[in-house]
């Protein structure tokens, strides 16, 4: 029987006694590979778990922006809508504006110059109140009725414009009176505040657009903050558990190759489920080996 089966059998018998004694050996008691807890998984696997955890985060991260630019799209051409509503709705304003200045000109004056000037400018709003009857701004569905209102406004002053001048033309007495005044004032009225609350939409529609960027640019803050984290724990944990374990590996190792003895008790990590544990448990053998080797030496020189 050679010097190596010897050794081998004097270490196997060695373990059966602490087995029986329910004292396992470091060897006997390594736990199995198949483990199922984190520090059952071999090193390779916790380093794809790391990138897959990464890798989900960042998916998830992407999946999240990619809706949220379709939400903040949506946003903007409803703001770019509800723009175009309220510069509709202004110009309607300013024509109206312009209208009622010629209108007072005209009660004051008598003149007919004031009449055509306040027809091209209630000409001019007519024009402009279908396409803003047509505008794609959802908000404009709930002024459905006022648009309807300042349309029959402008229709009724343009009508009591062209009568006055017909009344002109033909010697009538029928002129513009502060009553038809009153009730282009009121339309005027009535077109301001719709503008100002087209106003007040396209500002709330444009700041809910701010937001959501906002949201983006917090979300994506976090994200990064949770990665480099993430990272950072990564880093430290196979710094002390894996680059820390293989350089103790290394040093025993070393010093057995150099012949010097190493207690098996100071080579740790000899429990541990992965890779390393492995080799551990093979450096214990191997320095149990040596050290019985070195006895059988000694005996066989006696």
């Amino acid at each position: 029987m050679s010097s190596l089966q010897e050794i081998a059998i004097d270490l196997e018998a060695q373990s059966l006694p602490k087995a029986e004694a329910g004292q396992p050996d470091m060897i006997a008691a390594a736990p199995s590979a198949s483990g199922t807890s984190f520090q059952g998984l071999s090193i390779g696997r916790k380093i794809t778990l790391f990138f897959a955890a990464n890798l989900v985060i960042t998916l998830i991260a992407a999946g999240v922006v990619f809706i949220a630019l379709i939400e903040t799209s949506e946003r903007a051409q409803l703001t770019a809508d509800a723009h175009q509503s309220a510069f509709l709705a202004e110009r309607v304003l300013v024509e109206l504006s312009e209208a009622q200045r010629h209108s007072e000109s005209l009660l004051s004056t008598g003149e007919p110059r004031p009449r055509e000037s306040a027809l091209e400018a209630l000409d001019r709003a007519q024009s402009s109140l279908p396409a803003l009857a047509t505008s794609q701004s959802t908000s404009l569905s709930a002024y459905s009725a006022q648009i309807a209102s300042i349309t029959g406004a402008v229709a009724q002053n343009r009508s009591r414009f062209e009568t006055s001048a017909s009344a002109q033309r033909t010697g009538s007495a029928n002129r513009l009176t502060p009553a038809d005044l009153a009730a282009g004032q009121a339309a005027l009225e009535e077109a301001r505040d719709f503008a100002s609350e087209l106003e007040r939409d396209a500002a709330r529609l444009a700041a809910s657009k701010l937001d959501i960027i906002a949201s983006i640019l917090s979300f994506w803050i976090g994200i990064a903050a949770m990665l480099v984290l993430i990272t950072l724990l990564a880093q430290r944990y196979f710094h002390r558990h894996v680059g820390k374990a293989l350089s103790n590996l290394a040093s025993h190792m070393t010093r057995l190759s150099s012949g010097e003895r190493v207690r098996s008790r100071d080579i740790e990590e000899s429990e541990r489920k992965d890779e390393i544990g492995d080799m551990t448990r093979a450096v214990i053998v191997f320095n149990r080996a040596s050290i019985r080797l070195e006895r059988l030496s000694r005996e066989q020189a006696r």
